[in-house]
């Protein structure tokens, strides 16, 4: 009984009525916690759930890829693909693959972030520095576009800290 009331204060001192769960139950925390910008995740909470994000976007690319290679496969085999045919000739069939996979990804984004931003700030970090790392990351991209190297060494530089900050302990208030 007492621990459970200490689970409760817990969850609501973190904003977050999942906060350090682990395992399959992370799944339902990630999207009832959709648009919680406010709490708080630990490491426990995040870990998993980027875990099974991981794994179920790899399967979803290698089956997108699977059917976009597979149509182009049958396009070209069938001889209707002549020399100077578009692009969309030959994705044409695979368009609701990567419209779908295109959809998923945009419904996994706000909760993503939310989750970075709540395991930001369980490690004591502001989640403006996240927004300034996502920025730098993009800038990077735009302003050496030309210069894949320099971009490159940014990027990497980027996702090294921001994976620095989410395994950061929790920090007490």
């Amino acid at each position: 009984m007492l621990m459970a009331h200490l689970e409760d204060d817990l969850n609501q001192q973190n904003h977050n009525h999942y906060y350090g769960v682990g395992g399959l139950r992370t799944i339902k925390a990630f999207f009832a916690n959709y648009v919680n910008f406010t709490g708080k995740s630990n490491r426990r909470e995040f870990w998993w759930t980027t875990l099974f994000e991981t794994v179920f976007l790899v399967i979803l690319l290698f089956s997108a890829g699977a059917i976009v290679v597979q149509h182009v496969l049958k396009v070209i085999n069938s001889g209707h693909f002549a020399k100077g045919s578009g692009l969309s000739d030959l994705l044409g069939g695979s368009v609701v693959a990567l419209i779908i996979l295109l959809v998923v990804m945009i419904i996994l984004l706000l909760p993503s972030l939310a989750l970075t931003i709540r395991r930001f700030r369980d490690a004591g970090v502001s989640w403006m520095v996240y927004v300034a790392l996502v920025l730098i990351g993009i800038a990077s991209v735009l302003i050496f576009s030309n210069n894949s190297a320099v971009s490159s060494v940014v990027t990497g530089l980027v996702s090294t800290a921001m994976i620095i900050i989410e395994l950061l302990p929790t920090k007490a208030d």
